[in-house]
């Protein structure tokens, strides 16, 4: 799993390094939804924020885009459902060229962490309740 973490971080740095290299301030947000205001989570954005999910024709009600609930407690997932909690924002001179889920199914390596986690009632010892996002992103030349 280290690997697919890294891969992620080093993109994403490697993204942002690029943005400054060529004087463009980086605008690309990973985040939580329960961090993002209504508007921009229903896709109108007064700050001109694009989802990257959605711009690639993602729905945002589609279950297939859903990155949490999958791997919380049975009893969360029963009472609060799946929903697309993370998201990829970005704007400015660019268009988003991939958009990936990763993480599923990926579980503690440690017995007693693992016996606690099975105790709050999830059907494996996942890592996280929560699958994560990565977006590409092709900066275009001005």
């Amino acid at each position: 799993m280290r690997s697919i973490l890294g891969s992620a971080s080093v993109a994403a740095s490697t993204l942002l390094l690029a943005l400054v290299f060529l004087g463009m301030s980086p605008s690309i947000a990973p985040v939580g939804a329960q961090n993002v205001p209504q508007a921009i989570q229903q896709g109108g954005s007064d700050n001109e924020l694009k989802d990257a999910y959605l711009e690639l024709g993602g729905d945002e009600d589609d279950a297939a885009g859903h990155t949490w609930g999958q791997q919380a407690a049975t009893n969360l997932r029963e009472r609060f459902g799946t929903s697309r909690m993370d998201k990829v924002f970005f704007c400015g001179d660019m268009d988003v060229t991939k958009f990936e889920k990763f993480g599923m199914d990926v579980i503690v390596e440690n017995q007693d962490v693992e016996d606690d986690l099975l105790k709050l009632g999830l059907e494996k010892p996942w890592i996280t309740d929560h699958l994560g996002v990565w977006a590409e992103f092709e900066v275009k030349k001005g």
